[in-house]
């Protein structure tokens, strides 16, 4: 009934049948969880303001609801649980915080939702969660930042709304893999990222950090035979 946004419902168990409202499914979500992640914003009010419900409740991955709608790019539930002051902060299993769900939008098999929801609901969530004190440089167990992950899945937007949140270390910091935002851009040949990258922050290619196996951006792009990109970084040098 949650998942489902059946409010009448919720209440007729909880009321009258004494459904617990912290009752918990075999992943551990709660009733808040399903309805976060469905965007049930009406549920989500009945569950938190009169019924208590615990916003900061974690499934088996340790996710918490806003886990859930930031990466789901749910705003105005996002919106909700932030000024009912949950921590904006909570890190999964992986380290993983809500600006990094709104960031890369993967889902547990790792695969993107790339026609899940438009990119503008998640750089919406990210400016939202950044306006409630969420670290931007905050590195999960791979030391990867909320920035690599929306240059490696092609995230223009969300990489926008660094603009005023980051200094030039957060475009220089490196992954226990040793690649920068720059790398993964280049990686996954997001043309758009790259030129973003290069000339509103004046990265220098032959500057940027080598990763573990001693490439930089440029040699990323000679091995994945991008002659567009190969044309464009040293053009850019």
């Amino acid at each position: 009934a949650s998942q489902w946004g059946h409010l009448e419902v919720v209440q007729y168990l909880i009321e009258e049948h004494g459904a617990n409202v912290e009752a918990k499914a075999k992943n551990e979500w709660s009733l808040l969880h399903f309805a976060c992640n469905w965007d049930r914003l009406e549920v989500v009010k009945y569950l938190v303001e009169e019924k208590g419900a615990n916003t900061e409740a974690q499934d088996k991955n340790r996710r918490t609801p806003l886990h859930f709608a930031s990466k789901r790019g749910h705003l105005e539930v996002v919106q909700y649980l932030c000024n009912h002051g949950v921590n904006v902060e909570p890190q999964d299993k992986d380290g993983c915080t809500p600006l990094y769900m709104a960031s890369n939008t993967a889902n547990e098999g790792g695969s993107v939702l790339r026609y899940h929801t438009p990119d503008k609901g998640h750089w919406e969530v990210v400016m939202r969660l950044i306006d409630h004190g969420a670290a931007v440089e905050t590195q999960n167990k791979d030391g990867n930042t909320p920035l690599h992950f929306a240059c490696k899945e092609g995230r223009l937007e969300v990489v926008r709304c660094w603009d005023q949140q980051t200094g030039a270390n957060a475009l220089k910091t490196q992954g226990k893999h040793g690649l920068t935002p720059l790398h993964y851009a280049v990686k996954n040949r997001h043309m758009s990222i790259v030129q973003y990258l290069v000339e509103h922050h004046g990265i220098n290619v032959v500057e940027t950090p080598c990763d573990n196996n001693g490439c930089t951006p440029l040699h990323l792009a000679i091995l994945n035979q991008d002659r567009n990109m190969v044309r464009y970084l040293v053009a850019h040098n």
